[in-house]
């Protein structure tokens, strides 16, 4: 394989934390301490900062200041799908095991010390070919020392035309953080959150309310010279609008969650160089919905696949974890380490109702009435053991090795996994302050419970039937359920899991150059290539291909007014004989996803400026899980249509919701003379990818569509953010106070964010647009 991106782009000047051992280190790390998560404009929680500033990442949503209050985002880096990200707190696992990419608790930046970033090279026993980002909480110091701040939007520009794909109705909260001795060996860490909002979705005339409280508690004890015990909790509660999960729930619904992890750790550090820790916890959190009705109607090219819906009812997550590590004293040049890691992830699905109907249109035309069933609760689970040896070799004063062999055993429905995962890293100063670098990782997938409702009694399973909407008004009665199609899983007896399922893994392979002028300015450049092999699809083994009629219909390709390239677009019309006899087959597939790229970073710092500017040139390219566009639908690590529809097939390789194929990013903080505390975040990223869709309405098996070009030959328009914050600093007696005045989008830019994607003469026309400007006002008193 070989590099065909290469870097076209330069950033300008920004502010960015000083380098650390961390971000030297062989893995892509991005390092956020307390001053840089204080300065930087975002909206205190683990997304907007990554989204806006961090080069590799690319996320789901729009944050602009706030606008998802408690609701956990979607990350990716480097093509990965963002079911693979994982969040960790204090080194132990927060990420939801149902389905991956989340964390099950939440903190904010306030609780926070720093907030790190790390992807590939030879990371030691890090699971899964996504970022890590890692959450460290504040410790007690010598002296009592905390801070209480107050934000609350102050307003800003009105809905534009076309509508906001969301803007603010209101926004508001504090945090208070206090860390601090309690004796000579004892200290107390307190912070905690509460905030409430309310905002306009995709042009909705009712807000949807969301609110997040939560509190962290840490007790810390020295127990003498060599010894640390720490102890925390963190309770969470949080509201978000249902009807973002589901299609059960109308506009002001919400969701409730009730999030909770404990944790103890137990740290040795001798005086010969050893140490050793020792940490085990639990994260749980259980969400209920109200479903409002059972029976509601969807927009297929708007809300995604019928079956993909949200269960309405309650959801338990759980994960309980007990990780340690050992690092010996240094035997010459070598630094090693040994590290074990059990985790058990679990979950029950208990639906509020045991069937529930979901009326389908595609593109305003009645397509399919799906009725749904699920009449026990459902309980996966899964059991994981990660081992890993590491070694930091320094072979000669010019040249360092890295290694990692982490070994991941799994076990879940019957079936069990054994894989290696040997990773390299090598660094050679080549003259002056110039290094060149390369590495090799290999990473194993991770298995989030959700792929292992195929086969299972318990899980989800349903039907579809043609929806004759006879009196043409788009609402849904019993009378107009015509004849039986298909049937869906995941759950028995429809669904099924191959016996021989490989575990999926991904492999990296990274090149560069870094000169590192001094210990605090740094300029790197990259070249990324990644493979993701063994990926997961359903497989319709009961109807195949050859159940189908195949039809050519016109279509003018990339070229919707000229001739030149009209092409005759092959659709599928599924014969009667084959109605109900789907039989879906969860397996391995034989194809895989791709990653190419080219990163440059610049950073620099002093005591009191920080600057990093980055860029990427890349492409991300693979099959996504379903049609259309959207996270849960252009993602390989989604087990969705592809191969139970061949409708689904069509053009379903290109570019994957990650790509963005150039991106600039510019974060920056300067403590200014007269105590002003100034930071700045700016981006520029091309579009996301979508492929053009030709709706088809007079199938047997109801409307349907077909992708009509590939993904990633049109794009949306690209993206520009600028968010600035100015924190003035006044000074009583022991105490600070500050007033805090921060803007999101400050340039108003309206560009669009999602068009109308079917072939016609609206096709391209813009449906929703950026968040508008926003100004948010606060204060902040420092003990």
């Amino acid at each position: 394989m070989r590099l065909r991106s290469v870097v076209l782009l330069a950033g300008a000047a920004t502010l960015l934390p000083q380098a650390s051992a961390a971000q030297q280190g062989p893995p892509h790390t991005s390092v956020y301490d307390a001053d840089y998560l204080r300065d930087l404009p975002g909206s205190r929680d683990l997304f907007s900062l990554l989204e806006t500033s961090e080069p590799l990442t690319m996320a789901d949503r729009w944050d602009g200041g706030g606008l998802y209050l408690g609701e956990a985002g979607r990350l990716t880096a480097r093509g990965a799908s963002w079911t693979q990200t994982v969040f960790h707190l204090d080194g132990l696992d927060l990420s939801d095991p149902l389905v991956g990419g989340r964390p099950l608790v939440q903190p904010w930046h306030e609780a926070l010390t720093s907030m790190d970033f790390a992807i590939g090279g030879a990371r030691r026993d890090a699971t899964g070919p996504g970022p890590l980002v890692a959450l460290t909480t504040v410790r007690p110091q010598d002296n009592w020392a905390g801070a209480l701040a107050l934000d609350a939007r102050l307003g800003g520009s009105g809905d534009p035309a076309p509508p906001a794909i969301a803007r603010f109705d209101h926004w508001r909260r504090g945090a208070l953080t206090a860390a601090g001795p309690l004796s000579d060996s004892v200290g107390l860490t307190i912070a905690g959150q509460t905030g409430s909002s309310a905002r306009f979705v995709r042009g909705r005339v009712a807000p949807d309310p969301s609110s997040a409280h939560a509190l962290l508690l840490g007790l810390h004890w020295k127990a003498g010279d060599r010894d640390r015990v720490i102890v925390r909790a963190v309770g969470q509660k949080t509201e978000i609008p249902y009807s973002d999960r589901s299609v059960f729930g109308d506009a002001g619904l919400v969701e409730d969650e009730d999030a909770f992890h404990a944790s103890a750790a137990w740290e040795r550090r001798t005086s010969s160089g050893a140490g050793w820790t020792l940490a085990g916890g639990l994260v749980r959190a259980r969400a209920d919905g109200d479903p409002g009705t059972t029976v509601r109607t969807i927009e297929r090219l708007v809300d995604g696949p019928a079956a993909l819906l949200a269960v309405p009812g309650q959801t338990e997550r759980s994960r309980i974890e007990m990780a340690g590590t050992f690092s010996p004293a240094a035997l010459g040049a070598h630094a090693l380490q040994a590290g074990l890691r059990v985790v058990r992830g679990s979950a029950v699905v208990r639906p509020s109702t045991p069937l529930w109907t979901v009326a389908e249109q595609v593109d305003g035309f009645p397509g399919r009435v799906w009725d749904f069933e699920q009449d026990a609760q459902w309980r996966p689970h899964i059991d994981e053991v990660t081992l890993h040896l590491a070694d930091s070799w320094q072979a000669a004063s010019w040249l360092r090795v890295d290694a990692a062999l982490p070994l991941h055993l799994a076990r879940a429905s019957g079936l069990s996994w054994t894989t290696l995962a040997p990773r390299l890293d090598v660094r050679a100063q080549v003259a002056g302050p110039l290094t060149a670098f390369g590495s090799f990782s290999r990473d194993a997938h991770l298995l989030p419970l959700a792929l292992f409702a195929f086969g299972d009694p318990d899980a989800m399973r349903g039907a579809s039937y043609r929806w004759n909407d006879r009196d043409g008004d788009g609402r849904f009665t019993p009378s107009e359920r015509g004849i039986l199609i298909s049937r869906t899983g995941p759950g028995a007896p429809v669904g099924s899991i191959d016996t021989s399922l490989p575990r999926p893994h991904t492999d990296e392979w990274r090149i560069g150059l870094e000169a590192a002028f001094s210990p605090t300015v740094r300029v790197r450049l990259e070249g990324v290539a990644r493979e993701s092999h063994g990926l997961w699809e359903s497989l319709n083994t009961g109807v195949p291909i050859s159940s189908y009629d195949q039809r050519l219909i016109f279509d003018p390709s990339g070229d919707i007014v000229g001739s030149g390239d009209d092409q005759l677009l092959p659709v599928y019309d599924r014969r009667p004989a084959s109605f109900g006899r789907d039989a879906l087959l969860l397996t391995g597939v034989e194809e895989n996803s791709l990653y190419e790229g080219a990163e440059l970073q610049f950073i620099a710092g002093t005591p009191r400026a920080r600057i990093w500017v980055s860029g990427t040139a890349h492409r991300s390219v693979g099959a996504g899980g379903n049609r259309s566009f959207r996270p849960s639908e252009n993602d390989q690590g989604l087990v969705g249509e592809r191969y139970d529809d061949p409708n689904a097939n069509t053009y379903d390789r290109g570019r994957l919701f990650s790509d963005r194929a150039f991106t600039i990013k510019i974060a920056g903080a300067w403590h200014a003379p007269w105590d002003v505390r100034l930071g700045s975040v700016a981006r520029y990223q091309d579009g996301q990818p979508f492929s053009r869709v030709a709706v088809v309405p007079d199938l047997r098996q109801g409307a349907d569509f077909v992708m009509a070009i590939p993904r990633g030959r049109a794009r949306y328009t690209f993206a520009i953010t600028w968010d600035a914050r100015v924190e003035k600093v006044f000074r009583v007696g022991r105490s600070q106070v500050s007033g805090v005045i921060e803007v999101f989008n400050l340039l108003d830019n309206v560009n669009e964010t999602e068009e109308d994607i079917v072939t016609g003469p609206e096709y391209r026309t813009p449906t929703f647009l950026q968040p508008p400007r926003t100004f948010r006002g606060g204060v902040r008193i420092a003990f």
